[in-house]
């Protein structure tokens, strides 16, 4: 289930792993089966920034698949709030698609968008709020409090990679 949960997973990937290796499903049929999850809203993408910087890493385009309500996902494979706690990496997945879903909402109230940005080079940003207007605010989404240099690490190298942008945006 973990496929589902914050990650930009090609739909090869998601079919692959179905069966692992063993009776897989097709990408044919994995492609169909995220359109009919998105149309029912259980699954949606978080597109990446369609951005100006001039960055000399090359902009992943993927978008970042995320459960739009994660429990789902936690129930799939009986995790228990100890079993969530002995992988933190799985729940700060969960976590991030939770903010990312909260984000979305208040970006709707202010008729605003959320993106995601991922450079191939490795700088990745979970979240990019945008304004019709082309202001910006980013986030970086870790759980824990070890975590925390590394997001002020990313979102400090996002501004320096010429993220105030020419329309006056900002981190």
């Amino acid at each position: 289930m973990s496929p589902f949960v914050a990650t930009p997973a090609a739909t090869a990937t998601l079919a692959s792993d179905t069966g692992e290796g063993v009776s897989a499903i097709t990408e044919h049929t994995a492609a169909g089966y995220l359109r009919a999850l998105e149309r029912i809203m259980i699954v949606e993408n978080q597109p990446a920034w369609p951005t100006h910087l001039r960055s000399r890493s090359v902009l992943r385009r993927k978008p970042v698949r995320h459960l739009t309500d994660p429990s789902p996902a936690v129930a799939a494979v009986r995790a228990t709030p100890a079993r969530l706690l002995r992988d933190l990496d799985f729940l700060g997945l969960l976590f991030e698609s939770m903010v990312v879903r909260d984000l979305r909402v208040y970006a709707q109230a202010a008729d605003a968008e959320v993106f995601h940005y991922r450079e191939k080079g490795g700088l990745e940003v979970d979240a990019i709020v945008q304004a019709n207007d082309g202001r910006w605010a980013a986030f970086e989404v870790k759980l824990g409090e070890g975590r925390v240099d590394e997001a002020a690490r990313n979102l400090r190298r996002l501004a320096g990679a010429g993220g105030c942008g020419e329309d006056g945006g900002g981190v």
